[in-house]
């Protein structure tokens, strides 16, 4: 199976699990990874970033409106915003989140991407609280497009909620330890 894309969802506990899976990825990562972390507005995105970016042999960088999504590297949608893709060439429009506390919002980006990559893509499931009604939902739609969806091991996580909302509602294709994240996810990506 050929992934478009792989879009990353934590909350709680994410920054540290992202470094332990960024850093883990070989640099010439042959698709484009969306991070959603929810974090609040300012400065704090920028500094994950930095600090992802230095750990990773991939670049890490928050998005900018009008920005392209590219492999080898990892973008992180800044707190307070929710994405939208537009044109052929994954042009980024960022728009103010319904709710600025619980944004970005991972069934929105699911549901971005799933729409605009036409193709199956890979959800990577983290560490975290589970605030959004609609997750299941659009995690349900990816799996139906031959999306495929890898949950860290809740026991692995800094809070588990996140991951068990998935695991309980029956879609997920893979349930991994945090240290293995990485290198399933480099194999799912073509990249062995």
């Amino acid at each position: 199976m050929y992934y478009k894309a792989i879009i990353i969802g934590a909350s709680t506990g994410g920054p540290s699990a992202l470094r332990t899976i960024l850093k883990s990825l070989p640099k010439s990562f042959p698709i484009p990874i969306v991070v959603v972390q929810r974090i609040p507005q300012g400065i704090f995105a920028e500094s994950l970033a930095e600090a992802l970016n230095e750990a990773s042999d991939i670049s890490v960088r928050i998005l900018k409106e009008r920005d392209v999504i590219q492999p080898d590297e990892a973008v992180l949608i800044p707190g307070g915003f929710n994405l939208t893709f537009e044109g052929e060439n994954n042009t980024i429009k960022l728009i103010p989140g319904e709710d600025p506390d619980n944004s970005p919002s991972i069934s929105s980006t699911i549901k971005q991407a799933g729409s605009f990559f036409k193709g199956p893509i890979i959800f990577s499931v983290l560490t975290g609280i589970c605030l959004e009604d609609h997750l299941i939902n659009e995690a349900k739609n990816l799996s139906d497009q031959n999306g495929y969806i890898v949950v860290q091991k809740p026991e692995t996580c800094f809070i588990d909620d996140l991951p068990k909302t998935i695991i309980q509602s029956n879609i997920s294709n893979d349930i991994i330890e945090l240290e293995r994240m990485g290198s399933v996810l480099t194999e799912l990506s073509g990249k062995v």
